[in-house]
């Protein structure tokens, strides 16, 4: 779970700094670069995936006050599923974006 929370941060943040939501990685992973000094993540390798490999979905928000989402298929990568093939999902919306800034500031 700890890639969706960081992927939920820099969701935030890129919202906040850029005033809308970012189309997808390669908007994330050029933003996410200019905050560490320039390394750009690799969608292919770095945050954008789960602990089993596997792409996290992506989905912002549809209208403004409705949440967006970021799920992990868990470890069969399909929808659905018990334990540890269970779907794991986390969601957003702009009322998050103040915690998200202070938790990137904590670390």
């Amino acid at each position: 779970m700890g890639n969706l929370k960081q992927i939920k941060v820099c969701v935030l943040m890129y919202r906040e700094d850029n005033g809308a939501w970012p189309v997808g990685y390669s908007q994330l992973a050029a933003y996410a670069g200019s905050l560490s000094g320039g390394d750009e993540f690799n969608p292919t390798k770095d945050i954008f995936h789960d602990a089993w490999g596997n792409e996290i979905a992506y989905e912002p928000p549809k209208t403004t006050g409705q949440p967006g989402r970021l799920t992990s298929l868990g470890s069969d990568a399909r929808p659905g599923g018990e334990g540890g093939a269970a779907d794991i999902q986390v969601e957003f919306s702009e009322n998050d974006i103040k915690k998200a800034h202070h938790a990137f500031s904590a670390v």
